[in-house]
């Protein structure tokens, strides 16, 4: 059984035949990686989402192990296990390579079994899923790594619900790519532009891709069908009309905002207005990590409550955008503030929504007329391209190389951390 349907299945069954004294299958021992011990415990169920395991305790009765954890199974499910040895061996592998940041062999590793993402479930899904937006981010793709996000939320649907087994493992040892209190990816921003990413953008809403997403649980059908919305948009600018954004439930903040953020943009008149008021509304009231702040405190007088610094300029890139689409000067003068407040501030951060909106500013001033202030921050982006990535970003091919190192290493080099500077 896979799922975590089938895994609350086997937690019932389980605690049930625990507390009658029913008869259980023989004990067998899981081998987890980077651990001296066996673990003793009732291997429940094998499967490519991982493994299920039982205990004879109060506290977390049921496991599910993701396949990076398991080195080897023991006992009666042991020649089932056995059917998933090379993913349990890619997926460590995977996870390895990511920690030191050799994303060229991590991608080797992961693109075929990510192919079959619809087959794994669970955490090993899940850790695949978030392997793959690391890889994509890491090479400029950053509009394929939607779909990653996109599973990678779909399969945490039903995580942690009361009555279900907790996740053991289906996480990188690398600062974090998704915001786990928000379920968002602050580098995925629901904003897409045509001089950013052409090439990956005239695909994108056409993908097949977006099938399995739309049989998945109502919040990610939501988001997926907002991101899509938001797509299909800007890759028919400069021609676009305004569309009817997808309708939510408005139950959950995250996709209110970005809802809010698409309709904003892509929206007629006084529904875009509407919705910019609203990411207005968040960002006055709102208060904010200072993305230039390593310390990572909050500010004086906010109570040590602060929002992160990626909301700020996600609001401030929607509200700049939206005034974009007014027709007056002063409107689209007013949104090229906003934007610019993005690769000043928030490049360390959110690099690619900073990458789009000094390009989308560029061409704006050129259009009202004002070479000199565009030139000038034409100047800016060529000087930030190690800082923002590769520019422009067209979603190129995984990296290659010829053979991986017979020793373990990584051929790739050492990973450089973003530079916390403004542009001058």
């Amino acid at each position: 059984m896979n799922g975590p349907r089938a895994s609350m299945a086997l937690w019932a069954w389980a605690s049930a035949g625990l507390a009658l004294g029913a008869a259980a299958p023989a004990w067998g021992q899981v081998d987890r990686r980077g651990a001296a011990d066996a673990v003793e415990g009732r291997v429940e169920a094998v499967a490519a989402d991982g493994v299920t395991v039982v205990f004879e305790r109060v506290a977390t009765p049921v496991e599910w192990w993701s396949w990076d954890q398991v080195r080897r199974v023991r006992g009666p499910m042991a020649e089932k296990a056995a059917e998933f040895a090379k993913l349990a061996d890619a997926a460590f592998r995977v996870r390895a390579r990511l920690e030191r940041g050799d994303e060229a062999w991590a991608s080797k590793l992961a693109e075929p079994y990510y192919a079959d993402i619809g087959k794994i479930g669970g955490p090993t899904g899940a850790l695949l899923a978030e392997a793959m937006i690391r890889i994509r981010l890491a090479r400029g793709a950053s509009v394929a790594a939607v779909w990653p996000w996109l599973d990678w939320t779909r399969l945490q649907h039903g995580r942690g619900v009361k009555g279900g087994p907790a996740w053991v493992g289906a996480t990188i040892d690398r600062p974090a790519v998704i915001d786990v209190d928000r379920s968002l990816a602050p580098r995925i921003a629901p904003m897409f532009s045509r001089l950013t990413t052409p090439t990956a953008l005239a695909a994108f809403d056409s993908s097949g891709d977006w099938g399995r997403f739309m049989k998945a649980d109502a919040r990610t059908r939501e988001l997926a069908a907002l991101y899509r919305a938001a797509a299909a948009f800007e890759a028919a600018e400069p021609d676009a009309a305004d569309v009817v954004p997808p309708t939510v439930g408005g139950e959950d903040d995250s996709v209110t905002l970005v809802s809010d953020l698409v309709i904003a943009r892509i929206a007629a008149g006084p529904e875009r207005s509407a919705a910019r008021e609203r990411l207005v509304k968040r960002l006055s009231g709102g208060v904010f990590l200072d993305p230039l702040d390593l310390s990572g405190e909050a500010p004086t007088g906010s109570g040590g409550q602060a929002s992160p610094a990626w909301l700020e300029a996600w609001l401030r890139a929607g509200i700049g955008r939206s005034l974009l689409r007014e027709s007056d000067e002063a409107s689209k003068r007013s949104g090229v503030i906003q934007m610019l407040h993005v690769p000043a501030r928030f490049a360390p951060v959110t690099p690619e929504l900073a990458r789009l909106c000094l390009a989308e500013a560029i061409a704006v001033l050129r259009s009202l007329g004002d070479q000199a202030a565009a030139a000038v921050l034409e100047q800016d982006l060529a000087q930030a391209t190690g800082e923002f990535g590769n520019w422009p970003t067209e979603d190129p091919e995984p990296a290659t190389e010829s053979a991986e190192p017979a020793d373990g290493t990584t051929n790739a080099p050492a990973p450089t951390g973003a530079r916390n500077t403004r542009p001058q």
